[in-house]
């Protein structure tokens, strides 16, 4: 139930939808002063969200950018993909990546740097409609396509959000009888909660975030007044995060 109304209530991390829903509720109110306060608020939604120095600020205080671990070579890694970034055209076979997609093309680097490093690929299907391929069985048989041996690679492809990221990935390394220190992969806006996550299953991790949703090139004089559609649409990602983290505080994820 929880999985299922996580997806439901998507709409509500688009600032854009809370402005539509305050004019539509404005344009049903009679008293004059409150259906003009609403537009207003609805108004300084809008701008407040489009700004981009704004969420230039704020992401920049909320990733942690940290620099790529620097692994021993008398010590093998196994080295945790969250998945998320691909999906299958189940009529041709492609993958199609995303550009989540750093996680995996930042996490080959550290798999080579020695020969007895193993990748876990953690994700199943997200999708709540219909049944399709989980995200780790077709990236398996691509990473085998590029000449990276199976036996280096684990599979877990029944999670289905960052929670069930960590706790089968614990029943992994368990059953692998593996030691329970990993390097964890994925996005930085997400490692906060990724990182609760794994530690929530007594998982030591050295932390790998990729993919920063934040610019890394200056601002320019217009991003500070000038309002832009892309910024709008780019808080869903920390919102949908802020409110992942709630809800897994309030269950006890993490």
């Amino acid at each position: 139930m929880f999985f299922i109304l996580s997806k439901i209530l998507s709409f509500l991390i688009y600032p854009f939808n809370w402005s539509l829903l305050l004019f539509i509720t404005a344009h049903f109110i009679k008293r004059k002063r409150l259906r003009k306060s609403l537009r207003i608020i609805a108004l300084v939604n809008l701008v407040f969200f489009s700004n981009t120095a704004i969420y230039q600020s704020v992401t920049s205080g909320w990733e942690q950018l940290y620099s790529t671990p620097q692994l021993t070579n008398n010590q093998s890694y196994n080295i945790v993909v969250l998945g998320g970034y691909s999906s299958l055209n189940e009529e041709n076979g492609q993958i199609c990546f995303n550009q989540a997609a750093d996680r995996i093309l930042q996490a080959l680097p550290l798999f080579y740097q020695n020969d007895s490093n193993q990748l876990i690929l953690s994700g199943g299907s997200a999708n709540i409609y219909f049944d399709e391929t989980p995200e780790s069985d077709y990236l398996l048989k691509y990473l085998q396509s590029i000449q990276i041996p199976e036996e280096r690679i684990l599979v877990e492809s029944k999670s289905r959000n960052t929670y069930e990221n960590a706790l089968y990935t614990s029943e992994l390394l368990n059953k692998q009888n593996q030691q329970k220190s990993v390097v964890l992969v994925t996005s930085a806006f997400h490692m906060f909660r990724a990182k609760a996550c794994f530690e929530k299953q007594k998982i030591n991790i050295i932390p790998y975030p990729t993919q920063p949703i934040r610019s890394l090139t200056p601002l320019k004089p217009t991003d500070y007044f000038l309002p832009s559609l892309r910024t709008l649409d780019s808080w869903s990602i920390l919102i949908k995060e802020w409110m992942g983290i709630g809800v897994y505080k309030l269950r006890s994820y993490i």
